[in-house]
Formats: C-alpha cells, sequence, structure tokens
C-alpha cells in the first residue's frame, strides 16, 4: 500500500504539477481549470480502488473489483502520460491485489495462533516448536 500512496499518487503529483512537465498535455499547471474527462475517469479508478484495499474487512467481490480497476489505471497510465510512468511502484497495482489476499490469509492463519496481546511472539514460536515436533 506504501508503494500506492507514497509511490503512484506522488508520481502522478510531479507529472501533473512540476513545471518540468508544464508543456506536456497531461500537466494541470496551465489548464488547472480544465480537467479530461478520460483524465479525470483514469483517475477515479485508482480513487475508488484504495478505499476498499484499505477498509479493514474485504469482500473477495470487492477485492476483484479493486484488481480490475487498478488493472486498467495501470495499464493505460502509459497512453495518457508517458511509458516512463512505468516504475516499480506503478507496477505493484498490477499485484497488490493478489499480494494482500496472501497476506490476509496469511494473517489470519496466524491469527489463530496465539490468545490476547502479551507475549504474542513467544506463542507463535510456542506453535511453531509444537508442530515441528509433530510425528509426519
Amino acid at each position: 500500500m506504501h508503494s500506492v500512496l507514497a509511490g503512484v499518487y506522488k508520481q502522478l503529483m510531479e507529472f501533473w504539477f512540476e513545471p518540468h512537465f508544464h508543456s506536456e498535455p497531461y500537466s494541470l499547471l496551465p489548464v488547472l481549470s480544465v480537467f479530461h474527462p478520460l483524465d479525470t475517469h483514469h483517475l477515479s479508478l485508482l480513487v475508488s480502488a484504495m478505499p476498499i484495499l484499505l477498509s479493514d474487512k474485504i469482500l473477495v467481490g470487492d477485492l476483484h473489483n479493486a484488481c480490475r480497476m487498478l488493472s486498467t489505471f495501470y495499464q493505460s497510465s502509459g497512453k495518457l502520460y508517458s511509458p516512463s510512468i512505468y516504475t516499480a511502484n506503478m507496477h505493484s497495482l498490477e499485484h497488490i491485489t493478489y499480494l494482500m489476499s496472501q497476506f490476509e490469509n496469511l494473517n489470519k492463519y496466524l491469527g489463530n495462533k496465539y490468545h490476547g496481546t502479551q507475549k504474542i511472539v513467544h506463542q507463535l514460536l510456542f506453535q511453531i516448536q509444537l508442530c515441528q515436533m509433530l510425528p509426519d
């Protein structure tokens, strides 16, 4: 998520507002009051996906919707801006929903292995040791 919030959003802000890009058609400096509908729709894909991914509970259908929105956003970014927009942070959009679902599964698994809020590391290590002692 950090790569999206601190990477992709930051990069888009640079493309839109940095003087270096003022002569590019996507720069917002010369035309702050006019934002092309295609650009608006493009940004709305990213903006709409983020609350889903940042929510405490994510339904599988919502995760798939966020995945489609981020994939469309990613794939059309090079056409709207330039191929130089495809940095590691931007590329992470293609994988972030998959990674989140994998970590959620791991979090659920780990969450069942400890109780309370004290000595969690000790509890997890104890559970690992128990599993290692079980016969094959």
